[in-house]
């Protein structure tokens, strides 16, 4: 045995004479001792405490100078790279990537196809599975589950018992808590998401909006013209007309929380540039199904005028 290394096992080896101090914990630099995936014999990687940080199975890495300490594993074909951490007795497994400035710790997991990075944090007993990113600045922690082909990105933060699936996006400044299921389309921008949701609150959160002591709210619509007065048709269905004076009303709405579904879509005079008119709506409160991504999602409104833009200036 060279001096000033100690053998490991046959993937790797563990270099006594690079260590490092990381929070109170002493890290070794790895070296490659077999060639497998990507990495060649010889080539050096990031930092362990202790070989059963990572698998000598299939072709899990640590690359850069990133470190896995504590009780953490990497295994699998997984790697984490960058300056990204994994402690505690956090898990790192299948085809995972932890990289960039990210932290995975307490006793996380992250799976399947995931990844997460930038300056990410997955910990407690969470699990990022799937195809699922995390990135930016988010953070995804309690019992919260994120997978399938979510995205959570941004200033975010998933917590509690949350769940966040399918082709979900949460981002910004939203946070989804509690007993919360965010799937399918979703789109969460910015607000509080839980099993009790306050429409009221995304309202203001999403639009800027709230109702009147009546329970009426103002929205807009982009539509198209028709040969009949005060008559128009749908962007998007050309057999769905909305009257000025008249209930508009969507008989076989989606009842879930999906925003993009069938409803009449309403949302603030420059949301939309579609349409050749814009016209302005009375919706009552009840009548909302769900708020997200800007617009509300409605089973009814009443249209009540033709909104004119003058022209500013010369």
């Amino acid at each position: 045995m060279q001096e000033g290394v100690s053998m490991s096992n046959k993937k790797f080896e563990m270099l006594m004479d690079k260590s490092i101090n990381f929070c109170g914990r002493k890290l070794y630099r790895i070296r490659a001792l077999i060639s497998f995936g990507i990495v060649e014999k010889g080539a050096e990687g990031g930092y362990i405490e202790k070989e059963q940080n990572l698998s000598e199975d299939k072709t899990a890495w640590v690359y850069g100078d990133a470190r896995v300490s504590g009780n953490a594993r990497v295994s699998g074909n997984s790697w984490v790279s960058g300056n990204a951490q994994v402690s505690g007795n956090a898990w790192v497994y299948g085809n995972a990537q932890v990289y960039g400035n990210a932290r995975v710790y307490g006793g996380a997991q992250v799976s399947g196809n995931a990844q997460v990075s930038g300056n990410a944090r997955v910990y407690g007993n969470s699990w990022v599975y799937g195809d699922a990113r995390v990135y930016g600045g988010a953070q995804v922690s309690g019992n919260a589950q994120v997978s399938g082909n979510a995205r959570v990105y941004g200033n975010s933060w998933v917590y509690g018992n949350a769940q966040v699936y399918g082709n979900a996006r949460v981002y910004g400044d939203a946070q989804v808590y509690g007993d919360a299921q965010v799937s399918e389309n979703h789109r969460i921008l910015t607000g509080y998401i839980n099993q009790k949701s306050d429409l009221l609150y995304q309202l203001a959160s999403h639009i800027g909006v709230l109702p009147n002591k009546k329970g009426i709210i103002i929205l807009y619509k982009r539509v198209n013209k028709t040969e009949k007065k005060n008559t128009f048709n749908s962007c998007n269905d050309v057999n769905f007309k909305y009257t000025l004076g008249k209930i508009a009303e969507v008989k076989d709405y989606d009842k879930s929380n999906a925003s993009c579904s069938s409803g009449i879509h309403l949302s603030t005079p420059l949301y939309w540039n579609e349409g050749d008119t814009l016209i302005e709506c009375e919706v009552n409160f009840k009548d909302i199904i769900t708020v997200q991504e800007g617009k509300a999602r409605c089973k009814k409104c009443k249209p009540i005028r033709v909104i004119e833009f003058k022209k500013v200036g010369k």
